[in-house]
């Protein structure tokens, strides 16, 4: 049961920082969509440094949430916080540190030995369904932690 705890209060706080994500990156796209009012050529050179850091933070936001919502489509499905490499439970301490994790430490560490032994156990994911779930809102009663 504490493990259910564990996935269940990791899960709202996934939820949470899947809507701050989601409200940052909208701002973060607004200010990029309004492009610059140039001035001077020191002006323009500053701009265009600005803008390149926004951008890379709008990647990384985007980043983030993407590996936020494959983590919330896994808790749907019933597979959160199972190692997709070996497919033993992943550690709670594990998932409080790194919420979207889908590695235990010992596939983790595996997967930054080699990077073709993660793509060979991802190759069997179909992300593409991942899209289904995840353009609806989804709430806590959505999800089935008993597993």
């Amino acid at each position: 049961m504490a493990r259910n705890d564990a996935l269940l209060r990791i899960t709202k706080l996934l939820l949470a920082k899947r809507t701050q994500l989601r409200k940052r990156l909208g701002m973060q796209l607004d200010q990029l969509d309004k492009g610059p009012t140039v001035g001077d050529s020191a002006e323009a050179a500053f701009t265009a440094s600005g803008e390149e850091i926004a951008t890379q933070l709008a990647q990384l936001d985007a980043r983030e949430l993407g590996h936020i919502e494959l983590a919330l489509h896994r808790v749907k499905q019933g597979m959160y916080g199972v190692c997709n490499g070996c497919e033993v439970k992943i550690p709670v301490a594990r998932l409080d540190a790194l919420p979207y994790s889908v590695l235990c430490i010992k596939c983790a560490r595996e997967a930054e030995k080699d990077s073709r032994w993660l793509d060979d156990r991802l190759s069997t994911l179909d992300f593409n369904k991942m899209g289904e779930s995840a353009s609806r809102e989804l709430s806590l009663a959505d999800f089935d932690l008993s597993k």
